[in-house]
């Protein structure tokens, strides 16, 4: 089975970069980004990749890695979702499928945002139906007016 690597990378920017003060840098830590990377068992190899590829020419390394499942990753949209925000990361990344890309385009294409079930085949899980009694709110609000005596006929058999 491939192992699945969870890894994030932070940017740092120098503030002094336009000010004639260029030998005095005052740098901060910026945005970052966040990779789960497949088609690989070796965690070095994972970091590796994300770093050649994704944190070349910048201030920007990796700052956490570790061994994971989808299950864990689909924690991240949650976080995000909460938030009101869409998920642009993280990016989901499958080594062999990104080095085998025939063009830039499919690279950029194989970078985009895929939600979980996209990219690891899982089955889209719905809370929609997610009732303690199996009831949708329309049925469970049925139930209530007709058990008060407020239900339609079809509620009494006529």
């Amino acid at each position: 089975m491939t192992k699945i690597f969870y890894i994030s990378t932070q940017n740092i920017e120098n503030y002094n970069l336009d000010s004639a003060e260029f030998d005095n840098p005052y740098h901060k830590f910026k945005f970052g980004s966040e990779f789960i990377i497949t088609g690989t068992d070796c965690e070095a190899s994972a970091i590796a990749f994300v770093h050649k590829r994704f944190c070349d020419g910048e201030i920007q390394y990796v700052c956490h890695h570790e061994e994971c499942d989808e299950y864990k990753m689909g924690e991240l949209e949650k976080s995000y979702l909460e938030f009101g925000d869409t998920p642009h990361s993280p990016h989901r990344i499958n080594i062999q499928e990104y080095e085998n890309a025939p063009d830039q385009k499919t690279k950029r294409q194989l970078y985009e945002w895929k939600s979980k079930e996209d990219f690891f085949g899982l089955p889209v899980q719905s809370d929609d139906y997610d009732y303690e009694d199996n009831l949708s709110d329309i049925d469970a609000d049925a139930m209530t007016l007709a058990s008060a005596g407020m239900g339609t006929d079809e509620d009494y058999g006529c």
